[in-house]
């Protein structure tokens, strides 16, 4: 396992030193002080990640530095988490946002919601791939996993396998680490002229989750 937030502080702890640090920013792109401390104690198993994202307008997020670990993953990977993704999220075009569990410098790898459906899209070396499927339950508690074997890429919800598809080759890691080389949970730094929305902000932040989530789990296998 790369990644298993078991402890609730401020880093998050990882058995392979992969810590996890929560962000906030203001309308700007400044990193400012946390406002509140993002746990809630209404989570799937205790305390979970309370987040507070709307499309462009998100100011806090999870970010993991880059690491030996996590660029040495290639053609074989596992994301998941429990997630509870609030009722009523709607942006002003009127649909459900997108949300990024899991990103690493979009599009190369994001895992999570494109607007309702379940998504797990990613680059390879050789090829590309979008795997999407479902509509999500909003105020409901749902395991979501994505899996990669090399050969072909999973989407589960609730234990249930709901989409796949065929890709080979190794994940797009970028391994130069630029200012910008975040790994990043609940949400991933935009790059394009901000703010990109005329509703949006200039936090740099977007696709943050609006709600829950908790057993953030990564590994370099496909389970």
């Amino acid at each position: 396992m790369l990644f298993d937030p078991s402890l609730i502080t401020d880093p998050v702890p990882s058995k392979n030193n992969n810590h996890a640090e929560i962000i906030q920013r203001d309308n700007d792109g400044n990193i400012v002080a946390l406002s509140y401390n993002y746990w809630n104690e209404d989570g799937f198993l205790g305390t979970s990640l309370e987040m507070d994202g709307m499309g462009f307008t998100s100011n806090s997020i999870v970010q993991i530095p880059t690491s030996p670990s996590l660029e040495a993953l290639t053609n074989q990977i596992s994301v998941m988490a429990w997630v509870n993704r609030n009722t009523g999220s709607v942006i002003p075009n009127g649909n459900s946002p997108n949300v990024a569990i899991f990103a690493h410098e979009f599009p190369s790898l994001f895992f999570g919601y494109n607007n309702a459906k379940y998504q797990f899209q990613f680059e390879t070396d050789t090829d590309a791939v979008v795997c999407e499927a479902g509509d999500y339950n909003p105020g409901e508690w749902e395991h979501v996993a994505g899996t990669y074997d090399g050969n072909t890429v999973r989407l589960y919800v609730n234990g249930q396998e709901i989409h796949s598809a065929a890709i080979t080759g190794d994940l797009k890691i970028n391994t130069e680490a630029p200012a910008n080389n975040m790994f990043t949970v609940s949400g991933f730094y935009d790059n394009r002229a901000l703010p990109v929305m005329p509703y949006g902000n200039s936090s740099g932040i977007t696709d943050e989750l609006d709600g829950l989530m908790d057993k953030f789990k990564l590994y370099n296998t496909a389970l």
